[in-house]
């Protein structure tokens, strides 16, 4: 058998060399790969968690902004109740009010030595707002004779302070007797297109929207 020659040595040094070379590369291939595939990994890993914890705070916020919502409209109820019921209580307080203002209104016209007093400032202040030659005059039929009595002073007195005649007619017609009136008059023009109602409900009802927002104040103050 051929002992191997120098060249053929070399040869295979050579040849063992390039293996290794490959080998070697190969190697540094595999772990650039693997570096690359790991970091490729992580960076969608980072990715998935940020688009993980965004929808979680887009979700939160969402909730919160709900809560948020849920806590003022359950606010905003509960206001609106409690402000019905302080208005209602203001408007039970304030009839409460009207119907003592009127009951000591009664008292006054059952006492008839007051009430002639009242009735013919009431008749006197719608002649004032008429300013008519002519009034029609409407009271109660209990208020009849007592209306009657009260023309000649009337006429004296608005002669005097206006310097001009009038006329008072007490109609046949009667105001309503009762809980329905307490007293006073309706006085008209004698072609009735003009109508002052000086009843003592409806003086109360003027008294009473004039000093409503004192009134409402008071109420306040006091509950």
């Amino acid at each position: 058998m051929a002992r191997p020659t120098m060249d053929d040595k070399r040869y295979s040094e050579q040849i063992k060399q390039m293996v290794q070379w490959i080998r070697n590369d190969a190697a540094s291939k595999i772990r650039e790969i693997s570096v690359e595939a790991n970091n490729a990994y992580d960076r969608l890993k980072r990715e998935e968690i940020q688009n993980e914890t965004e929808k979680l705070e887009i979700e939160y916020k969402r909730k919160m902004d709900q809560v948020n919502s849920d806590k003022k409209v359950a606010h905003s109820t509960e206001m609106n109740a409690v402000r019905i019921i302080i208005l209602k209580k203001q408007q039970e307080l304030l009839q409460r009010a009207k119907d003592t203002a009127l009951a000591e209104l009664r008292t006054r016209v059952a006492d008839r030595t007051k009430y002639r007093a009242l009735l013919s400032e009431l008749i006197f202040q719608g002649l004032e707002k008429l300013q008519e030659d002519s009034v029609n005059v409407m009271v109660r039929v209990e208020d009849v004779s007592l209306a009657q009595e009260l023309i000649p002073a009337l006429i004296a007195r608005y002669q005097t302070q206006y310097e001009k005649p009038v006329a008072i007619n007490i109609l046949q017609e009667h105001l309503p007797a009762g809980p329905a009136c307490a007293g006073g008059a309706v006085l008209a023009s004698t072609n009735g297109q003009i109508v002052v109602s000086n009843t003592i409900e409806a003086r109360l009802e003027i008294a009473f929207h004039k000093y409503l927002p004192e009134l409402r104040k008071h109420i306040l103050r006091n509950n």
